[in-house]
C-alpha cells in the first residue's frame, strides 16, 4: 500500500489591503514551513510567478535555499520553475545549490506557465511554450547528473515532478517515468477531471514500467 504523504503549497499572494506588509507574507511562509518541518509533512512547495500580487517569489529557489537552513528533514521545491521564461543552464544552477544547502531535500517541479501576461512582459513567446518545455527540460536535467557545473547537487538527480492539466500530457508524463503535479484550478470544471489526470498518468508509467508476469 503507498503510504500517505502530506505536503503544503504556498501561493504568497500578497494583498495589502488587508493590512499584511510583503515582510510580514515572507515571515508567516518561513515560520510555515518550520512547522510543518515539525509535524511531519512530507514536501513543502514555493509557487512562481511574476508582476502580479499573485504570487510573490518570481525565483523561489532563493526563497527554498532560506528554508533549507530553517528546516531539517521536509522536502523542498518549486510548484513550479517556470522553464520557458529562464534559461536552462540558470534553472540548474539555483536548485543544485538548493539540493546542495538541503543535503539533498530537493523536488524539482516543473511546468510550462499558464499565464499570458508573464510571457508577454519577458518578451516570450506564450504559444509556444510546449516545445520551448520540453527542451529545456532536457538541458536541466542533463546539466544535474553532467558535472558541468560548478556545483553539484546531492542527489544525483533530484527527483523532477512535471505540471499539468491536461490528461494528454499526464499521460506522456508518466510514459517518461516522472513525477507529475496536478491541482484543482479554474480551468478544472469537475474534480472528475483529476481522476481522468491520474489515470492517465498511471497508464503511462505501466508503458514506462510495464508489470512482470
Amino acid at each position: 500500500m503507498i503510504p500517505e504523504r502530506r505536503s503544503l503549497f504556498a501561493l504568497l499572494d500578497h494583498h495589502p489591503e488587508v493590512g499584511t506588509t510583503l515582510g510580514e507574507l515572507h515571515e508567516r511562509v518561513l515560520d510555515a514551513a518550520q512547522r510543518a518541518d515539525r509535524l511531519g509533512y512530507d514536501a513543502f512547495w514555493l509557487a512562481e510567478h511574476h508582476f502580479q500580487a499573485l504570487g510573490t517569489a518570481p525565483n523561489p529557489a532563493v526563497l527554498l535555499a532560506a528554508l533549507a537552513a530553517l528546516t531539517e528533514r521536509i522536502r523542498l521545491g518549486p510548484a513550479v520553475a517556470v522553464l520557458p521564461l529562464r534559461n536552462p543552464i540558470q534553472v540548474a544552477e539555483d536548485y543544485a545549490l538548493v539540493d546542495l544547502v538541503s543535503r539533498g531535500r530537493l523536488n524539482l517541479g516543473v511546468g510550462t506557465g499558464s499565464r499570458p501576461g508573464e510571457f508577454a512582459a519577458f518578451g516570450v513567446d506564450f504559444e509556444g511554450r510546449q516545445a520551448s518545455f520540453d527542451a529545456r527540460l532536457a538541458e536541466v536535467r542533463r546539466r544535474l547528473v553532467d558535472g558541468s557545473l560548478n556545483v553539484a547537487p546531492v542527489q544525483r538527480p533530484p527527483p523532477v515532478y512535471v505540471a499539468t492539466l491536461s490528461a494528454d500530457r499526464a499521460r506522456a508524463i508518466g510514459e517518461a517515468g516522472l513525477s507529475m503535479l496536478t491541482l484543482v484550478s479554474p480551468a478544472t470544471a469537475s474534480l472528475e477531471e483529476i481522476g481522468q489526470r491520474l489515470d492517465a498518468y498511471r497508464g503511462g508509467l505501466e508503458i514506462h514500467h510495464p508489470k512482470t508476469m
